[in-house]
């Protein structure tokens, strides 16, 4: 049996955690916060650890935070927060950013009168700021609550990239998809993949002839694919995110032209699988999962960070300027014609993670598209 004094020499040459993990959660379901956060202590000192694998510090470590964040009650929900507050620290090479991760499963465990507490002192501004967020997604920051009005005001002092987020859902955000959380256990929906539902359409010319120029700059390709970057950097995606400016002729829509703009993702494939009947709310839902949930490896930025990445890619697919306030993006965003799309083009990867869209801005006589795919 494992004990407090055992637990860390208990981990040499590990090669099964069932018993560790048996031993967390008791202590954490107890309310015995100290022998977890001692031996997360311990264990976090780093220095050679020669018989300890890797992969066995990396979800001991894991497992305490998780296990604190996901009992109920604040003081468990506050120890989570400080563990988690610390520098990542490197483990078998990677940092392991715990934060995101931490807020996600406090918020989704705790009560709103627990959050609002958290949100009174909070182990850091980066924690209060993700915790905040986190609540705001989730519908549990409690009503006129002082803690989360003083927040904001502290993250705007700072200039924190989450302090101009309203601390309201828009309509846009209504019903985006979130995770469920068990202890060693997360899971969600995907508003995205091959699809194979829609309509599948010939690559048909456009009415009349097209007038065309590609605006497309580094600049505005990084901001329309905020949301699926992660795919790229920390996965095996791809993505391609260009502009055009346009004249559509008479008869024409988005659908219609998408094979005339040359893209990479739709690649020679002589038919596009299509949803036409798309709203900005539908967009939205898509670019946050991306952005939230991440790709095959990349693991997401959570809510809180996903929703501002959501917003940067919908502000750079319907051309809004630089730092325009989300009411604005979301009225613009209300004036676009929306397309969702992919392709059978080898392009795509055809497992789980494709996302195709287009955004055709009438006001600006642009279309704006981010295609992304990833796979395991």
């Amino acid at each position: 049996m494992i004990t407090r004094d055992s637990f860390v020499s208990s981990l040499d040459d590990v090669s099964n955690l069932g018993d560790h993990y048996d031993f967390i959660d008791g202590r954490a379901r107890q309310g015995h916060r100290e022998p977890l956060k001692e031996i997360f202590t311990e264990l976090s000192k780093g220095g050679p650890r020669s018989r300890i694998p890797d992969w066995a510090l990396r979800a001991v470590l894991e497992r305490i935070v998780e296990a604190l964040a996901l009992t109920e009650g604040h003081e468990n929900a506050l120890a989570a927060l400080e563990l988690a507050a610390g520098p990542p620290k490197s483990i078998g090479g990677s940092a392991w950013a715990r934060g995101p991760r931490t807020a996600s499963r406090v918020v989704a465990a705790q009560t709103p009168a627990v959050i609002d507490a958290l949100l009174r002192k909070p182990p850091d501004l980066e924690m209060a700021a993700l915790v905040l967020q986190e609540a705001v997604v989730r519908r549990k920051l409690p009503m006129e609550s002082a803690a989360a009005r003083e927040t904001q005001v502290r993250l705007a002092e700072a200039k924190h990239p989450l302090a101009l987020l309203p601390l309201t859902l828009l309509d846009l955000e209504q019903g985006v998809l979130l995770p469920e959380y068990g202890l060693g256990s997360s899971g969600t929906s995907m508003p995205f993949g091959p699809m194979g539902e829609y309509q599948t359409v010939a690559a048909a010319p456009s009415v009349g002839s097209l007038e065309m120029t590609e605006a497309t700059s580094i600049e505005w390709a990084d901001l329309i694919a905020a949301a699926v970057l992660n795919w790229k950097q920390e996965s095996n995606g791809k993505v391609e995110a260009r502009v055009f400016r346009i004249e559509l002729a008479i008869g024409d829509d988005v659908a219609s032209i998408l094979p005339k703009l040359g893209l990479e993702s739709l690649g020679l494939a002589d038919t596009l699988r299509l949803r036409t009947s798309v709203t900005a709310k539908d967009v939205f839902t898509v670019l946050f999962s991306a952005a939230s949930s991440g790709g095959a490896y990349s693991s997401g930025a959570c809510a809180a960070y996903g929703r501002l990445l959501a917003w940067r890619s919908l502000a750079g697919l319907v051309g809004a300027p630089v730092g325009a306030p989300y009411h604005d993006v979301a009225a613009d965003s209300q004036q676009c014609h929306w397309c969702i799309f992919d392709s059978p083009s080898e392009w795509y990867c055809q497992v789980a993670w494709d996302i195709g869209i287009a955004c055709f801005n009438p006001a600006r006589g642009e279309i704006a598209l981010l295609a992304a795919t990833d796979e395991d």
